[in-house]
């Protein structure tokens, strides 16, 4: 009796956190984040593409079918463009709809990890605590409100690890299909994916009594084949034309060497200390051990916006001390559980050590960051029973109390800060000149809009997005129009190019301010959207006809920050809340 009533008692616990996870992740979901990035918009425009057409979007590629595409800029992975195309394909595209399955995909992480931690340690307190933290932790609750490859693979892999974990025999293949859905669903993890498919395959072997080795050979050898392939192919398709330069690579530093050869004392030993593998192994060491910075880990976070708080570490200071005792406590008392988490951290940072493009861990270590919080589950676990009676219910009390303090601190930050400081990183420019493009095309219906960028594709792609334009029989004609380089829907054109010579008064001008376009050289004469920060000029306009006649500000007022609902906003209140003047 008593145990059914601690089963139930458990399993209400597990509701509980799991409904705060899933109301904390749609929380406010079509207002925040404030705009969508280009990662996501590549998948998003893959999907209704896929849904409508059976096909990719032009210009973005898939990463390992083969595609006639000649003209591309992005490969994606297969698996999530077809989960999304599935999902949302017949939906309205809008931030909610967009991100409806990165939400459920996270929430489901928080029950994957309580049933993994429970089959490795058998502790329910251990299971639950590490799945209340997951369910509150800073780098979770920011993917889970996106549609990020991470929350894919890293729900495949857990989900995979749990089925895995709980068979015997030729039963653990039931696991396969988790784990080769995982691999395929990003394209810069496959080595990581491969270390962490090997490292959870032997600890199962070795902690079960007289296991026939065939079935681990079978999976494993299974996940090498699909490794092989996977790099012969991209190897020699449209992933490596579009990002085999982000692979970090000994012939990477051939530049660097010379250099550092050049600023020092000409010797006969110095190509012995100074060549490609000494300065390739920096490097990698130097971006690989990044990944365990207190600075990114605890303190400021990744430089991207879309990735980071840029003011708050993937997880909370007081966290740092939990790690250290669920270090300790694993190795007292969970010696092989705490190997196999250990291994599983230090492996999956990896590809963060050889990639070329800048220092990334959220997504590229992302199968990293659910084992550190079972290391934080069990040092709470620990101290929550060293204490008795009274004192172990003071004690829990004050740990829940700062954890929810740092919780509320966090949501403060993310609703109130983050959309102000990191717009730029959210491209919330691009969806207020979407507002603006479309609020034209109502009044003035026979007003043409040239915008000149350096990356017209993807602005395009994020005016039909938010106007909802990229949806039902529309999509057939506009891919036709990708597909020759044609970035136009009806009077509104989008290009690379700054058509100085032309002066038609009858049209409106919008210019990247990288572009340095002439036509915007005297800046008292144009309008802006800016970067709320800095008021950095991310567009000029010329020939407005929307705000004309509207009192402007020279920055964007912080009044302006109560509502970033710009869609639902008159045309008055639009201008002067968003639309800037010298």
């Amino acid at each position: 009796m008593r145990r059914s009533l601690y089963l139930i008692q458990n399993n209400y616990l597990l509701l509980l956190i799991f409904i705060f996870t899933f109301l904390s992740r749609f929380l406010l979901l079509d207002k925040f984040p404030i705009g969508i990035t280009h990662d996501e918009l590549n998948y998003v425009i893959a999907a209704e593409s896929l849904y409508w057409t059976k096909n990719f979007a032009p210009g973005t590629a898939p990463a390992v079918f083969s595609t006639d595409m000649t003209n591309f800029s992005v490969t994606i992975a297969e698996v999530p463009a077809s989960i999304l195309a599935f999902f949302i394909g017949p939906l309205d595209t809008s931030l909610f709809t967009s991100r409806i399955i990165g939400a459920i995909l996270n929430s489901s992480i928080v029950l994957a990890m309580y049933l993994l931690v429970k089959r490795l340690t058998k502790n329910n307190l251990i299971a639950l605590l590490t799945s209340l933290v997951l369910a509150i932790n800073p780098w979770s609750f920011l993917m889970g409100r996106t549609i990020f490859e991470t929350n894919f693979f890293v729900a495949f892999f857990l989900w995979g690890s749990v089925v895995l974990l709980s068979q015997k025999g030729l039963k653990i293949l039931r696991a396969l299909p988790f784990f080769i859905l995982g691999f395929f669903s990003y394209t810069g993890g496959q080595i990581a994916f491969y270390l962490f498919t090997g490292i959870i395959l032997l600890y199962h072997y070795f902690t079960l009594p007289r296991q026939q080795i065939a079935p681990y050979a079978i999976f494993f050898v299974t996940m090498t084949i699909i490794l092989a392939g996977y790099v012969y192919v991209v190897l020699n398709n449209q992933s490596f034309a579009s990002r085999g330069g982000e692979i970090y690579t000994p012939q990477a530093v051939a530049q660097e060497v010379d250099k550092e050869r050049q600023v020092a004392v000409q010797n006969s030993v110095n190509p012995i200390f100074i060549n490609k593998i000494t300065l390739y192994l920096s490097g990698f060491l130097d971006k690989y051990l990044n990944a365990y910075s207190v600075n990114n880990l605890f303190l400021r976070g990744e430089l991207r916006a879309a990735f980071s708080y840029q003011k708050h570490g993937t997880f909370y200071f007081l966290d740092f001390l939990f790690i250290v005792i669920g270090i300790s406590f694993l190795f007292s008392k969970y010696r092989k559980v705490w190997a196999l988490v250990l291994l599983i951290i230090a492996a999956t940072a990896v590809t963060s050590g050889i990639s070329f493009v800048e220092y990334s861990y959220s997504q590229r270590s992302g199968l990293m960051f659910p084992f550190i919080t079972i290391l934080i589950g069990a040092g709470l676990g620990y101290i929550l029973t060293i204490f008795k009676n009274k004192f172990r219910l003071f004690i829990g009390g004050a740990i829940f109390i700062t954890y929810g303090f740092l919780f509320l601190n966090l949501l403060h930050l993310y609703f109130y800060r983050f959309p102000v400081y990191a717009s730029d990183g959210w491209f919330f420019q691009d969806r207020i000149l979407s507002r603006y493009i479309a609020l034209t095309n109502q009044e003035y219906k026979n007003t043409k809009v040239v915008v000149s960028t350096f990356e017209p594709k993807i602005v395009f792609q994020e005016y039909l997005f938010f106007n909802n334009i990229y949806n039902g029989e529309k999509i057939s004609a506009i891919n036709q129009k990708m597909e020759s380089g044609d970035y136009s829907f009806n009077n509104v054109v989008f290009t690379d190019k700054c058509f100085d010579d032309n002066f038609d008064e009858n049209t409106v001008w919008i210019g990247d301010g990288l572009l340095k376009c002439e036509r915007f050289s005297i800046k008292e004469d144009n309008l802006r959207i800016t970067r709320f920060r800095d008021v950095y000029e991310i567009y000029l306009i010329k020939e407005d006809k929307i705000c004309q006649g509207q009192k402007l500000n020279s920055y964007v007022s912080p009044f302006a920050f109560q509502d970033f609902n710009i869609e639902k906003q008159s045309k008055s209140e639009f201008c002067q809340n968003w639309i800037t003047k010298l």
